[in-house]
């Protein structure tokens, strides 16, 4: 039997609560104790078209800039185990005349790995976050 949460680590990042991302977390249980299990959060790699679509819909980077802010499918595609279609969102989908809460990607990016550290389930997605699911860490 699985468990599926959310990880509410982003709430109010840069953004309202409505706006804050709450990327999905599946635990199983392991060796007694339920864990989140990459195996049921991974889904598959989407193609360069779909990132490119979801990038071109971007107007602002903006937390303020509407009911969804940019940031939310980069940190769902991490959680998913896509960081790599993750980075090529953002490098599509960046503008840097918009940004209030983001000096640069870099900032960006700094601030996202900062937040994961913060996360319940970080001891258990780490090599996740940081390899995807097909290239974790053993």
């Amino acid at each position: 039997m699985e468990i599926v949460t959310t990880d509410d680590i982003f709430t109010y990042w840069n953004t309202s609560y409505m706006a804050s991302p709450m990327p999905t977390v599946i635990l199983s249980l392991q060796n007694g104790r339920y864990k989140a299990d990459p195996t049921y959060m991974h889904k598959k790699v989407p193609t360069d078209d779909e990132i490119a679509k979801m990038a071109e819909s971007v107007t602002s980077w903006s937390g303020s800039a509407g009911p969804e802010v940019a940031w939310i499918y980069p940190i769902d595609l991490i959680y998913y185990g896509n960081r790599e279609s993750a980075q090529k969102y953002v490098d599509l989908a960046w503008r840097d005349n918009t940004n209030e809460a983001f000096k640069s990607k870099e900032d960006f990016w700094n601030q996202i790995e900062s937040k994961l550290t913060t996360s319940p389930y970080y001891a258990d997605l780490w090599p996740y976050f940081w390899h995807g699911y097909d290239n974790k860490a053993k």
